[in-house]
């Protein structure tokens, strides 16, 4: 196979996983406020501290909306859409 379809292949492949890795992280709907720590829901409470963690809690310790999820099964297919073909391009290129 000519090197120009081989790396069309690569891209090929590649690009899907590199979407999945992007999008791995989902941010939940809501705009309460959550510790940047630990994401506990800091409605209503009056102290400085997160009571979950312990982290001392100042204005860029707090954010508005609800703290995101990481979708692992999307991360972990991206990552092998992404790294194996990489494997492959540095295995050949040492082997040859």
């Amino acid at each position: 196979m000519p090197d120009y379809a081989q790396l069309l292949l690569l891209l090929f492949i590649m690009s899907p996983g590199g979407w999945l890795l992007f999008t791995a992280r989902k941010r939940g709907e809501g705009d309460d406020p959550h510790c940047l720590m630990c994401g506990y829901n800091l409605t209503g409470l009056s102290s400085e501290r997160c009571p979950e963690c312990g982290e001392t809690l100042d204005a860029d310790m707090i954010l508005k909306g609800s703290p995101s999820e990481m979708r692992w099964n999307r991360f972990w297919i991206g990552a092998l859409l992404v790294l194996v073909p990489a494997a492959w391009v540095v295995l050949h290129y040492f082997l040859n």
